[in-house]
């Protein structure tokens, strides 16, 4: 196994800064050892999420994901189109919520969170079914019956073998359980969960491995525990190449890890925070670094990965802030946190919201370290 080494964000844009390339060639033609990769985080079906409008939700991220190959969330509800929306604790949407993150341009999903199993054995079902039903639509986490095996979905895309798992270590309540890819909290859980993605990833021919990992960490809280952080590197040195996790709904760092070399060859993010939910339902206006208010926001991550002989290399790591704004009639919608946004937002006389976001930028410009890939 290649000895890697961790890469701060910082240090991580000086290295980077002369290897930007692009992955359109002069002939406008796709390079087919380029692949491009987008990753969000909870897409979430709350109360105020589900009143209507849905297309509009995407709306200010769709170029973005219009411009990857491929666009990974984090779809946490069941989707059961025989029972009504349903909120937390227990969480329900139906087709035509799930549709719009399909149309918006994400296509593969992860169904392993500690809310899938919200509705049961029938939401489960009907969730896994949903997603499979759709064409060239990919997900994982959710079994065909139950104790099957480690669930997965391998990508062909533009000459790509990408082999995607969704596991979770934290569910809500013990029904249906064993419909899901779960491996409870525990360090024999963790050295079962380790053995089945080692015997996955040399069992299935790929070019790119990706596991999806919902974790069972304090929710809301920015750091990463300690002797997760140990799992999450041994899941790396198993073979992942990309470890994108969630659960805590707030945007946390990320790490590229290079090998001796100094070329860099795998990711780990730690947290996406929101893509879209209503849990900061009232913005603190006056207070806008309040905890509750982290939940507002999170991360998209642009990544392009090239394929040569010696393996995979990450070629441009871009970060995207976002944020849900809550319109006067009350909807949620995502919208890119930049300078643009909030001067539109000044233009439109809304001072109270082009004050908070400023606010919230500049805190959330610390967890990513610096703006790389500029």
């Amino acid at each position: 196994m290649r000895k890697l080494k961790i890469v701060s964000n910082a240090l991580l844009s000086l290295l980077f800064l002369g290897t930007i390339i692009s992955c359109v060639s002069t002939s406008g033609k796709k390079h087919e050892s380029q692949i491009t990769l987008t990753f969000a985080g909870d897409i979430m079906a709350h109360g105020p999420n589900v009143k209507g409008r849905f297309s509009e939700i995407y709306e200010d991220i769709k170029p973005i994901l219009d411009e990857s190959d491929l666009n990974f969330a984090n779809f946490e509800t069941p989707v059961t189109e025989s029972k009504p929306y349903s909120g937390y604790p227990f969480f329900n949407a139906k087709n035509e919520y799930a549709q719009a993150a399909i149309d918006a341009g994400f296509n593969v999903f992860s169904l392993a969170n500690n809310h899938s199993n919200d509705q049961m054995a029938e939401g489960l079902n009907s969730t896994r079914d949903f997603f499979a039903s759709k064409k060239n639509i990919y997900s994982a986490g959710i079994k065909n019956k139950n104790n099957d095996p480690l669930t997965y979905s391998l990508i062909e895309k533009d000459g790509w073998k990408i082999l995607f798992v969704a596991v979770t270590e934290l569910v809500n309540h013990g029904e249906s359980t064993s419909l899901m890819d779960y491996y409870p909290w525990s360090r024999k859980s963790w050295t079962k969960l380790k053995e089945d993605l080692t015997s996955l990833k040399d069992s299935v021919e790929h070019d790119m491995f990706i596991v999806s990992f919902h974790n069972a960490e304090e929710e809301y809280v920015l750091s990463v525990e300690k002797s997760h952080l140990k799992l999450y590197d041994e899941i790396i040195e198993l073979g992942a190449d990309v470890l994108w996790i969630n659960h805590a709904h707030v945007p946390k760092t990320w790490k590229v890890l290079y090998d001796e070399n100094n070329i860099p060859r795998k990711i780990i993010f730690y947290g996406m925070g929101n893509t879209i939910s209503a849990q900061r339902t009232k913005p603190s206006w006056d207070m806008p670094d309040s905890p509750r208010d982290y939940t507002g926001d999170g991360f998209l991550a642009t990544v392009k990965f090239e394929k040569q002989k010696d393996g995979i290399r990450i070629k441009q790591l871009k970060p995207y802030e976002i944020t849900t704004y809550i319109t006067k009639d009350k909807f949620y919608f995502i919208r890119l946190m930049n300078d643009e946004t909030i001067q539109k937002l000044r233009d439109s006389k809304e001072t109270k919201w082009a004050d908070y976001l400023s606010e919230r930028k500049k805190i959330v410009d610390k967890i990513k370290g610096i703006e790389i890939w500029q």
